[in-house]
């Protein structure tokens, strides 16, 4: 399916069929690859959207938190 969004890498986008937000790593123009806020595997998307301000705050205090646990501050 086509999207009306491009997505450059590193921006955050969410997959709107799993409603999960994770940093984009790979766009082809038809899918994006999305790696979670506490790392693990990535996943595609074909359907998807830019992560709107909450989101992203969201992501990156998820992101923070999994440096503190793991001693990466």
């Amino acid at each position: 399916m086509s999207t009306p969004y491009v997505l450059v890498v590193g921006t955050l986008a969410v997959d709107t069929e799993q409603n999960r937000v994770g940093r984009v790593t790979a766009s082809d123009g038809e899918t994006v690859t999305l790696k979670p806020p506490a790392g693990g595997e990535e996943w595609k998307a074909e359907h998807f959207r830019p992560a709107d301000e909450a989101e992203r705050l969201h992501f990156r205090v998820a992101e923070a938190n999994t440096r503190s646990r793991n001693g990466r501050l």
